[in-house]
């Protein structure tokens, strides 16, 4: 099932940007998304470009439905007492949680990021600026966070 929707600690109408568009999309918590899907979730896939704190600490009863996650956190937005907070509120619903870095080197880093670009106005400035680090980085560090609950015995 695919939505064009927003994950947000509250429902309502959120306004989200993407490669310099922005528009307003329908809002959704995580405990509708559980919900709809049957109650029980093993595994969310999270990438949220820095709403996480709110969803994940926030009105987040439903974390008690969710076996695993995989996320892209990003503490430049909320800080390391933001990321703090996050991984501290996994841990006491039962979640062990870890980072998992990734080295990509970017002569495939790039040409994957270039397939991914929709065109807009902002399209020529992302071109340029993947470029650019191409040539400076040699490679790029992709992190993710994974969250996994123990299983009882």
């Amino acid at each position: 099932m695919l939505l064009k929707i927003a994950v947000t600690a509250r429902p309502g109408i959120a306004e989200v940007e993407w490669l310099g568009e922005r528009e307003r999309v329908r809002a959704l918590t995580m405990s509708d998304l559980v919900k709809a899907a049957g109650g029980r979730v093993d595994l969310v896939k999270m990438d949220i470009e820095g709403a996480e704190l709110d969803v994940l600490t926030e009105n987040n009863e439903w974390l008690k439905a969710v076996n695993a996650f995989v996320m892209e956190l990003h503490p430049r937005v909320y800080g390391a007492e933001g990321l703090k907070q996050i991984v501290n509120g996994l841990a006491k619903t039962g979640f062990s949680v870890m980072p998992v870095r990734m080295e990509i080197g970017s002569e495939r880093a790039i040409p994957d990021c270039m397939r991914a670009i929709t065109l807009s106005p902002a399209w020529p400035i992302s071109v340029l600026w993947r470029a650019l680090v191409s040539l400076v980085a040699r490679s790029y560090t992709h992190e993710y966070w994974l969250a996994v609950k123990a299983r009882a015995s």
